[in-house]
């Protein structure tokens, strides 16, 4: 098909318009070019002999059940701690010694469910990676403890533990990146607990930069324990929470998550026969980390 009739036309409807004044032309504006996202490059420099000190608060809400009984036990409970991450000294391969102090552990419990004692004081050794992860040191990291028999010590480890996976390479605000925290007392090594984390800001403060971070946890639950008495823990977790991280330090400042635990316990029964006594746990763990003390120099006679 030819369309060559058509020019002429075109040229003759345009005549008239050759002699009127051309409008002036609109300069042309720049498309905006949106900036990029901010990006930080975490890093893990602490100083030896420093002291970071948190308040650490969980809340437990859940039941207790016993599968086929109809019977449930309300589980309502608070645990506060005051905790000291204390940076011993750093190690050739750039690592640091370091060890977790808990003082002041208090448990408070509104539910029918019997509370056993916990000791006040806890102190767990360990490695800080250059990933800003705290691995304690399995030889100590036992001590008996709460309601599910995980002590003060592991539950605090593994917090901090969930909060402190950094990435070691430089991410820009809304880049995620994933770790795997490995939980205690698992002979079969089953329990790994998959973290993601995603960048939502970077705020500016004196001396430093603070990330927010968003988290989500989940995985599979597998635990073993001895004391206080022999219990066998499998079930699942999963939960979410933002918190605030140093830059510089690779720690954490600040915290606020909540974890849903559905579980399955197998304990001896009162009977002491020998036999196994099924439970079921559905519970929720809301934590609240904070900071409540700068990085500082011990004194002399700090201990």
């Amino acid at each position: 098909m030819k369309f060559r009739p058509v020019l002429p036309l075109v040229v003759l409807l345009s005549a008239p318009l050759a002699n009127a004044q051309t409008a002036p032309v609109p300069p042309v504006t720049p498309p905006v070019t949106a900036p990029a996202p901010e990006s930080v490059q975490f890093t893990t420099k602490l100083t030896p002999g420093s002291i970071r000190s948190y308040k650490v608060t969980v809340d437990q809400k859940g039941t207790l059940s016993i599968p086929g009984s109809g019977q449930t036990m309300p589980i309502d409970a608070k645990v506060t701690s005051y905790v000291k991450m204390i940076v011993d000294k750093q190690n050739a391969d750039g690592t640091y010694a370091a060890h977790i102090k808990l003082g002041g552990v208090k448990m408070t419990s509104n539910s029918p469910m019997p509370m056993p004692p916990v000791q006040d004081s806890y102190e767990v050794k360990g490695t800080i990676g250059k990933d800003g992860l705290f691995t304690a040191d399995p030889t100590v990291d036992k001590k008996p403890g709460n309601a599910l028999g995980m002590s003060p010590a592991e539950t605090m480890t593994g917090i901090f533990r969930s909060l402190s996976a950094v990435p070691l390479t430089s991410v820009a605000v809304g880049d995620s990146w994933s770790s795997v925290i490995p939980l205690p007392l698992d002979p079969s090594g089953k329990s790994q607990i998959a973290v993601t984390s995603k960048l939502l800001g970077v705020d500016a403060v004196t001396g430093d930069r603070v990330a927010r971070v968003q988290r989500d946890i989940e995985g599979p639950v597998n635990l073993q324990l001895t004391e206080p008495m022999p219990l066998s823990i499998t079930g699942t977790m999963k939960g979410s929470g933002v918190s605030k991280v140093s830059v510089t330090s690779g720690q954490p400042l600040q915290d606020d998550s909540k974890v849903h635990l559905k579980m399955t316990i197998q304990a001896p029964n009162s009977a002491g026969n020998g036999e196994q006594t099924n439970m079921g746990l559905d519970m929720d763990l809301t934590t609240k980390v904070e900071s409540s003390v700068a990085d500082v120099k011990p004194k002399a006679n700090a201990k």
